[in-house]
């Protein structure tokens, strides 16, 4: 079983090879111009692409995870850590470029994480 801790660690790593920008300002995607989203960094890039193909991640973290998008992260990481991770991808999608690193610190203090890979 995935920990909370190793799935904020993967997202915040894939977010800080980013510089902490989101992947498209106006919805979030999967992959965009080279850039991920949250749980777009635990996406399994030959998995997702021979499942679903590169196709947008309707409304993935302020409403709901697409069912596609759902199926995959609960087979991988766990239908327990949902939540979680909606919780995550709506820090993502609600922070701008300039707060992203700061909310996902935030975050971390909230859910008693450690921050030492958000560098």
């Amino acid at each position: 079983m995935t920990t909370k801790q190793e799935l904020f660690d993967k997202v915040c790593e894939g977010l800080a090879s980013q510089n902490w920008e989101q992947c498209f300002h106006e919805c979030c995607r999967y992959e965009y111009n080279g850039k991920r989203c949250a749980i777009g960094h635990l996406i399994d890039e030959k998995e997702f692409q021979a499942q679903y193909g590169k196709k947008l991640c309707e409304m993935i973290g302020t409403v709901t995870i697409s069912p596609s998008i759902k199926k995959y992260i609960c087979e991988k990481y766990g239908e327990e850590n949902i939540d979680f991770l909606r919780d995550l991808q709506r820090v993502h999608d609600n922070a701008s470029d300039a707060n992203m690193k700061r909310k996902h610190e935030e975050f971390a203090e909230l859910h008693d994480l450690d921050t030492t890979k958000l560098d």
